[in-house]
C-alpha cells in the first residue's frame, strides 16, 4: 500500500534475456571498425529494424548476435554516432567478421556570441529522492542497449548549452555499470531521430546508488532547437556481469519517458516508466 506524499522506488529497466540455443539457428558474430582508420567502432547498434531486435557492441567493437531460423532477417542495419548508418546482408555477415561504417561530417548552424553572463537552469529534478529503496524484483525492460528518452522543450533563449544530464541509481549489482548520454532531434513522428552531436557520452560508475551523471563541461556542446529528447542508453561491459540495473521513480515527477527496449526496438510510453527521477543542468 502507498502512502500520498510518499515517494516510491521501483524496479524499473533492462532485464536480460536472449534467445534459448534451441531457438537460435543462425549465429552472427564480428567487429565493428571505422572504414577510414581501422579502429574499432565501440557501442555501436547493430540489428533487425524488421522485428525491432538487436545488440551492441562491446567496448573492443565486437559483438554477438543470436536470432531464430524463421523469419524476415535478409539484412542487417548498423548505426553508430558519428557514422552513416549501414545496411548489410545477413548472409555478408555470416562470410565476414568486419564491417565498416563511414566516418559522418556534422554542419553546425552559425552561432551568435553574446557577451551577457549566461543563465542557468534545471529541467527535471534537481535534488535526490528523500527515500531512497526499491520495492519490485521484475521489470519488462529486455537487454542491453534499452533506452529511456526525455523530451524536452524549452521556452527560453537558443541556442542552450547542456551542462550535465543525470538519472538516480536505486540499485546496481554489477561491479561497474555503463550509460551512454545521447541528444537526439525530434522526428516527423514525434520519436527520436538524429543524434545532434557527433560525440559518444560515456558514463562509467562503480556506484551502487545515487545520482549516475554524463558530464559534458569539457565540451562546447550546443543546442539550437526548442524541441529534442535526452537519452539514457545502457552499454554492454566485456568484464562486468551486465545485470539490469534499478532506477528511481517519483509521484512529484511530471514525465512521461519514452522505452526503447534494445537496439532498434520501437519508442513507447509505458505507464510503469511514468515520473522517473532524472534532471538536465543546461546554460543559456
Amino acid at each position: 500500500m502507498f502512502f500520498k506524499g510518499t515517494i516510491i522506488q521501483v524496479l524499473i529497466f533492462f532485464m536480460l534475456s536472449g534467445y534459448s540455443v534451441a531457438q537460435s539457428n543462425r549465429h552472427i558474430k564480428g567487429m565493428v571498425i571505422d572504414n577510414r582508420t581501422n579502429e574499432p567502432i565501440a557501442y555501436a547498434n547493430i540489428g533487425f529494424t524488421s522485428i525491432g531486435k538487436g545488440t551492441s557492441t562491446d567496448e573492443y567493437g565486437m559483438y554477438e548476435l543470436r536470432f531464430p531460423n524463421n523469419g524476415d532477417f535478409d539484412s542487417l542495419q548498423v548505426s553508430a554516432i558519428g557514422y552513416f548508418s549501414a545496411k548489410i546482408s545477413v548472409l555478408e555477415a555470416l562470410q565476414t567478421d568486419t564491417i565498416r561504417l563511414k566516418p559522418r561530417t556534422y554542419e553546425f548552424e552559425d552561432i551568435r556570441v553574446s557577451d551577457r553572463k549566461p543563465r542557468t537552469k534545471w529541467i527535471g529534478k534537481k535534488i535526490r529522492p528523500i527515500m531512497p529503496g526499491a520495492f519490485g524484483a521484475s521489470g519488462p525492460g529486455k537487454t542491453i542497449g534499452a533506452a529511456f528518452a526525455f523530451k524536452v522543450e524549452w521556452q527560453d533563449r537558443l541556442p542552450l548549452r547542456p551542462l550535465n544530464a543525470r538519472l538516480y541509481l536505486s540499485q546496481n549489482l554489477n561491479d561497474s555499470l555503463r550509460i551512454r548520454c545521447r541528444f537526439m532531434n525530434v522526428d516527423d513522428s514525434g520519436d527520436p531521430g538524429e543524434d545532434l552531436t557527433p560525440l559518444n557520452y560515456i558514463l562509467t560508475t562503480d556506484k551502487k546508488s545515487g545520482w549516475v551523471t554524463c558530464n559534458f563541461t569539457d565540451d562546447l556542446l550546443l543546442i539550437n532547437e526548442k524541441q529534442f529528447y535526452v537519452v539514457f542508453e545502457w552499454l554492454k561491459m566485456s568484464n562486468s556481469k551486465n545485470v539490469a540495473p534499478l532506477f528511481s521513480k517519483s509521484i512529484y515527477m511530471d514525465v512521461n519517458p519514452l522505452v526503447k527496449r534494445q537496439p532498434f526496438g520501437k519508442w513507447k510510453e509505458i505507464d510503469w516508466a511514468n515520473n522517473l527521477v532524472y534532471g538536465l543542468k543546461v546554460e543559456y
